[in-house]
């Protein structure tokens, strides 16, 4: 059988394998892009809650999220949800989400995600300019609302430390949130402040990854083989030797100088390259609410932070879109109904004029290392990662993929420069 040669081979086309190839090809590197699905974008880059959110940029590894994760297992509608049934890819996980919380990770790992945030958002921005892609963005900023004191005080901490290290997270009244976002009227009596970040914005993240390759491979920078699921990938000194299986299930083998795994929650279960740094899915829901064209006054025109459901919420064009939980449970794809409710509940309590009768469901296992940082770009010299991002891979990948191009070719010289 014959053996395709690559020079870069990205595995996974959502907005990690997407931005990974277009810094690499911007570098030279002749690239190929792999997905199991016939279309890119299919997973868990497919609905998510549309937030360029550095200022969502705190991590969850402090000893608050032990004690409120202990607290919500009790709780069906908590917006953490952890399946008991043992296995030991989650206790490993889990170890080290302890060990990264109660042993002084959270304030430098919390800084890197500022710094690598107000990157990637710069760097977004010139994608944008460079690439005219429209993918229903909205320079609306975001808006964080309190109902807790507690919450709200931790809240203006760290807006301040933010603001030190230079994003423009401000702290608002009530008065303020209602001038920002007038539907939030309603609500008035519920909310106690909050803080607003006018330069992070939303956007549609699916349509922006196939804009993007499709104008790569249409300028002859990328190739796009799509339906075909990479079994193993190993590692043969001059180049990594890759075996795929076709959607017919036939089978291919492929080689390539340089390979990228940017496989999202797949990535330490299937690369065993990649297994140390324990890559586990943590699966989130979002709703999206068809708005018709009568109702689409009552759409917030702001993005919206509900910290205390730990709820997202943008504007997508005639699109409303509601993201958010958390869920500890394995590889369980399962859209379930009473982890949809909360979603559904929210906007009929803030939004009540929206009609959620025309609604899609939708479920994504979003691939989080326990660390809540980035797995290291180089996993071996010719294997490179680019997953781990979490819930912020829409904030960070930008920055990311730049990062991850630099290292590669620092070792690897582009064959067609």
């Amino acid at each position: 059988m014959n053996t395709r040669s690559h020079e870069a081979l990205v595995v996974g086309s959502g907005i990690a394998g997407v931005t990974a190839a277009y810094y690499l090809a911007k570098r030279g590197y002749a690239v190929t892009i792999i997905d199991r699905q016939r279309h890119a974008a299919m997973e868990t880059s497919y609905a998510n809650g549309g937030q360029i959110s550095v200022c969502n940029a705190e991590v969850w590894t402090r000893a608050k999220t032990v004690r409120q994760g202990i607290q919500w297992m009790f709780d069906a509608n908590a917006p953490l949800l952890m399946n008991p049934t043992p296995s030991m890819a989650k206790f490993r996980w889990m170890a080290g989400f302890l060990a990264a919380a109660f042993t002084g990770k959270y304030l430098p790992n919390t800084l890197k995600t500022i710094e690598l945030g107000l990157r990637s958002r710069d760097a977004m921005r010139q994608i944008m300019d460079g690439e005219n892609i429209d993918y229903d963005q909205s320079d609306c900023g975001i808006l964080h609302i309190y109902r807790n004191q507690k919450a709200l005080d931790h809240a203006v901490k760290m807006s301040e430390l933010m603001q030190e290290h230079g994003l423009e997270r401000k702290v608002v009244d009530v008065d303020q949130i209602m001038q920002i976002e007038p539907g939030l009227h309603g609500a008035r009596d519920q909310l106690l402040g909050g803080t607003y970040t006018e330069n992070d914005f939303t956007g549609d993240i699916h349509k922006f990854c196939r804009e993007l390759l499709e104008r790569m491979v249409a300028r002859g920078e990328v190739e796009f083989l799509r339906g075909r699921e990479v079994i193993r990938a190993d590692e043969q000194g001059s180049h990594v030797d890759v075996d795929v299986e076709t959607a017919r299930g036939e089978r291919e083998f492929h080689k390539a100088k340089i390979v990228v795994v940017a496989a999202g929650a797949e990535s330490s279960r299937r690369f065993d390259a990649l297994r140390r740094y324990h890559v586990y899915p943590v699966k989130g829901y979002s709703i999206t609410v068809e708005v018709p064209p009568h109702q689409l006054h009552a759409m917030p025109r702001v993005s919206l932070l509900d910290d205390e459901r730990k709820l997202v919420s943008s504007t997508l064009g005639n699109r409303f879109r509601v993201a958010g939980t958390a869920e500890i449970n394995g590889w369980n794809r399962d859209i379930r109904e009473d982890r949809i409710k909360p979603l559904l509940t929210w906007v009929n309590e803030l939004f009540p004029e929206l009609d959620t009768e025309i609604v899609m469901r939708w479920a994504c296992l979003r691939p989080m290392t326990p660390t809540m940082m980035p797995a290291p770009y180089a996993v071996t010299r010719r294997i490179y990662a680019h997953t781990g991002h979490g819930h912020l891979g829409w904030t960070l990948c930008a920055a990311t993929g730049e990062d991850l191009a630099e290292a590669v070719q620092k070792s690897h010289q582009p064959l067609y420069a």
